[in-house]
């Protein structure tokens, strides 16, 4: 085998196991960030900050400290629901996990209480119930949110007709974290044309798939 060839399976062999090793430690940091006992996300995208999101963030972290309460809190991208920006989800161990919609610095205690202490909600309102979903696509599994009604259990009209695919990360791991990607089967694709495919199969792969 020419010196070359050798080196370059070299390489992708030692960049696999770095991609695996480096998924193995992002998946446990996942499963226990979303497993914590109170785990919140705020909205961050464009829409969301120019929405209030980052004051909103902040009013989350005031009020977490004023209740004497941990929590993890994390930015999420947008779920496509510009209109209800800025949007915050809480989930509490055991109970439904509830994405509630205009939250701003001056309502986020209404929401604390609606959520926590079965408080009345006046100014925000409730977007859904968020399930996360699981589903198979081209030998990857999509990790995305579903919103449902509470009081029925149905999908909300704005996902009823959508599988997201590209975007079925949204609103579920940080944008900005390699490591919440990985967790979610990122780079799926590449650690397949690392280590089941020969580079002629990924031309033609890549060739197939249309892509400009």
């Amino acid at each position: 085998m020419p010196k070359l060839e050798r080196e370059r399976m070299t390489m992708e062999t030692q960049a696999t196991m770095q991609l695996r090793q480096r998924r193995q430690t992002a998946t446990t940091g996942w499963q226990q960030k979303i497993h914590a006992p109170i785990y919140i996300t705020v909205g961050m995208s464009t829409c969301g900050i120019a929405a209030g999101a980052r004051e909103t963030l902040d009013a989350v972290e005031k009020e977490l400290a004023r209740r004497g309460m941990q929590a993890v809190v994390t930015p999420v991208g947008c779920v496509g629901m510009c209109s209800y920006e800025p949007m915050v989800e809480l989930q509490q161990a055991g109970r439904p996990r509830i994405n509630y919609g205009g939250v701003t610095s001056r309502t986020i205690r209404e929401v604390f209480a609606h959520y926590f202490d079965n408080g009345d909600l006046r100014r925000a309102v409730v977007v859904g119930e968020t399930i996360p979903t699981i589903t198979e696509h081209d030998d990857c599994q999509l990790h995305s949110l579903s919103f449902v009604d509470p009081d029925t259990g149905d999908r909300i009209a704005f996902q009823a007709k959508q599988e997201r695919i590209v975007l079925s990360n949204c609103g579920l791991i940080n944008p900005e974290s390699i490591d919440e990607y990985l967790a979610v089967d990122g780079y799926h694709a590449l650690e397949r044309a690392l280590t089941e495919m020969t580079p002629e199969e990924v031309i033609e792969e890549v060739m197939a798939s249309g892509l400009r």
